[in-house]
């Protein structure tokens, strides 16, 4: 049920999404014999989502019935795996989640090396919403510049900047939880071959927070300085990859997806402050008029690209969807997180990648914002 949620959280465009939901809603019947019955830690967020239902049917903006039916199934689907975690432990969720993503380390560095030494074994494949290359469906990229030479591996997302948050999850887990030096590497390789700019930056975040709280407070005066040298050295480093990705997407020849994420953050922006306690709701048509009227004016990504276009900001998203009193609510539960250990670290990471994914109403993110809203569990090691 987690790799489920994981593939409908960022997964390939070509995945039956309701499909996939269809499948948990089904598993989690078939664990527990056909029965219903909630934890008591859940009924926060039900409450919660009984008055996002209530405000979505009434809202005076109208509803879309496909829309609103679309996410409530993401969220029912993560009610329920979360309810399962609950009833055994919480703990278990990440014993689950680094099992699942032991794999995808190597399968972006295997992706990378094949395609870049045996690439007549990959297949293009281009839909209305979707263009990548594949071998045997596990081996996937991406191309941004024309003659080849930027190969970046997706797993099994629909692009690299979503495959970079489950990498960094887990270096998390490698580096703080299971404490595995091989794949704490293997995940750093894996995540720079992404070359996304969200990626290394959080890549630079995680070991920084690792050398402060770890590395460099350990040994005597020397070796602690000596650490510290390092440390400086090395997020230095991560820091300049970082700008210089992101200064290529400013100015370089991938310019465009800059500017397609500077008009998407800008025009939500204005959306949401425009709607401010009850948002525009979940009927995609509100946002396009809306982003229409308030779109972001003085850029140079414009013509057709903006008519009816999605917004790719899952924060912004966030809050010009729902309003800002629920909106904090659900920010509030992401940072109250209760899945994963160094909570404010793990919530910091997924909170920047929706920066730049419109990834907050799937699955497995949801999992970390109702996990915060619950109430008091236990949690068994």
């Amino acid at each position: 049920m987690l790799f489920l949620t994981i593939l409908i959280s960022g997964g390939n465009l070509l995945f039956p999404r309701l499909f996939i939901l269809g499948v948990v809603v089904f598993c989690y019947f078939i664990y527990f014999k056909g029965r219903f019955s909630l934890k008591l830690a859940t009924v926060p967020f039900i409450l919660l989502l009984s008055l996002l239902f209530i405000i979505s049917i009434f809202h005076p903006y109208g509803y879309d019935l496909s829309s609103l039916a679309i996410r409530f199934a993401n969220f029912f689907a993560a009610l329920l795996v979360l309810d399962i975690y609950l009833k055994s432990s919480l703990s278990n969720f990440k014993h689950d989640l680094y099992f699942l993503l032991k794999f995808m380390p190597l399968q972006a560095i295997l992706t990378v090396l094949i395609a870049t030494f045996l690439n007549f074994l990959f297949i293009n494949i281009t839909t209305d919403s979707a263009s990548f290359y594949t071998f045997l469906g596990v081996f996937n990229y991406h191309i941004i510049i024309d003659n080849g030479a930027l190969i970046r591996p997706n797993g099994f997302f629909f692009e690299p900047g979503v495959f970079q948050l489950y990498l960094n999850l887990f270096l998390y887990l490698s580096l703080f939880v299971y404490k595995n030096k091989l794949n704490t590497y293997l995940a750093i390789i894996a995540i720079l071959l992404t070359k996304s700019s969200t990626g290394v930056l959080v890549l630079a975040m995680i070991l920084g927070w690792y050398f402060m709280r770890y590395y460099i407070n350990n040994g005597n005066l020397l070796k602690r300085f000596a650490r510290l040298l390092i440390a400086t050295v090395l997020l230095l480093g991560f820091v300049f990859l970082a700008w210089d990705n992101i200064n290529e997407k400013m100015h370089g020849e991938s310019k465009g997806s800059f500017l397609a994420r500077q008009y998407d953050t800008i025009t939500g922006f204005n959306v949401a402050v425009a709607n401010p306690l009850l948002g525009v709701g979940f009927k995609y048509e509100n946002y396009y008029v809306a982003a229409e009227k308030l779109g972001y004016r003085d850029t140079l990504f414009n013509g057709e690209r903006i008519k009816n276009r999605d917004n790719t900001n899952g924060i912004v998203m966030l809050f010009y969807s729902m309003g800002t009193p629920l909106a904090l609510i659900f920010i509030f539960g992401l940072f109250k997180q209760k899945l994963l250990d160094d909570r404010f670290l793990v919530a910091l990471v997924v909170f920047i990648s929706l920066f730049t994914e419109a990834l907050v109403f799937t699955p497995f993110f949801l999992l970390f914002i109702f996990s915060g809203l619950t109430l008091l569990v236990k949690r068994k090691e």
